[in-house]
């Protein structure tokens, strides 16, 4: 019977042992997994604003396009109109 008894209470000491542990484990795992997810909303913020700025950029060849067209059209303009001036003088 003592045997049985000395056997109960080390695995009762094991047992709570055990659940300490896991318990530790457990709150270490929820404070990475807090951290984890503030990262991750950082992340997702600068993710945001990139992509943000990249919807910006990707109207930019079209853009860039018509602005040398305009530019070369004003400067056509421009030799048009001396050419004409030279011509009346």
């Amino acid at each position: 019977m003592k045997d049985l008894q000395v056997q109960q209470s080390k695995a009762s000491e094991q047992h709570r042992a055990l659940e300490k542990q896991l318990r530790q484990d457990i709150q270490a795992a929820q404070s990475a997994a807090a951290t984890a997810s503030q990262s991750a909303d950082i992340l997702r913020g600068r993710c945001d604003a990139l992509e943000g700025q990249l919807s910006g950029l990707r109207d930019l060849p079209a853009q860039l396009e018509v602005a040398l067209k305009r530019s070369k059209g004003v400067r056509i303009a421009a030799d048009v109109r001396q050419k004409r001036k030279r011509s009346k003088q």
